[in-house]
């Protein structure tokens, strides 16, 4: 048996509901600390931690009027603070790969990293204008396995068609890339990113 959430002081959810900071305010005090802590525990920053903390409360404030009881609301705040979390993890991992990727690419060129960052970065930006080109489905599906690293499977369910959809999509649009950018460019960029 689930025991009630008990309202921290000053607290009411209709009060919420309305608008009212103050009710917010006993709100935050009530959950602020605690989310830190658990948002900390995933990320491993404080500084991330408190920053993805405060877009939650943000988006507490913004989604207010949708709450009913405060047990929706804890959460809410935990499992905001869990996806912001692991986005956050993600694209670090991503930024991460990427980063690795273009040093065994070039590996007897010491470069200084705002250098690198700024190859990076247009080495991103050709290769996105280049899958705006490619057809729309073919272009989805490149998107979502090679920038945002879905799997086979996530990207068929994502887009409502089989698997095997999914593969040929993929290949086609390889075979695409490669006639637009070349094999050694092509081979480059997609090292650099996750979903390989």
């Amino acid at each position: 048996m689930v025991r009630p959430i008990s309202e921290p002081a000053g607290f009411s959810v209709p009060a919420l509901r309305r608008g009212d900071q103050a009710a917010f305010h006993a709100l935050f005090l009530q959950f602020y600390a605690p989310l830190c802590y658990f948002t900390e525990r995933l990320t491993g920053d404080r500084e991330v931690a408190l920053e993805i903390v405060s877009d939650v409360f943000l988006k507490l404030w913004q989604k207010r009027a949708g709450f009913n009881h405060l047990l929706s609301i804890k959460s809410f705040l935990y499992t905001a603070a869990k996806h912001a979390s692991l986005n956050y993890l993600r694209s670090n991992a991503r930024r991460q790969h990427r980063r690795a990727a273009f040093e065994r690419a070039f590996p007897s060129e010491p470069v200084p990293a705002p250098v690198a960052l700024m190859i990076e970065i247009e080495m991103m930006r050709e290769l996105d204008q280049v899958i705006r080109t490619l057809p729309p489905r073919c272009g989805s599906v490149i998107q979502f396995y090679f920038i945002e690293g879905l799997s086979t499977r996530e990207i068929a369910e994502r887009l409502s068609v089989s698997v095997s959809t999914v593969d040929s999509q993929r290949q086609r649009g390889l075979k695409l890339l490669r006639a637009a950018l070349g094999s050694k460019a092509l081979r480059l960029l997609l090292e650099m990113l996750p979903g390989v």
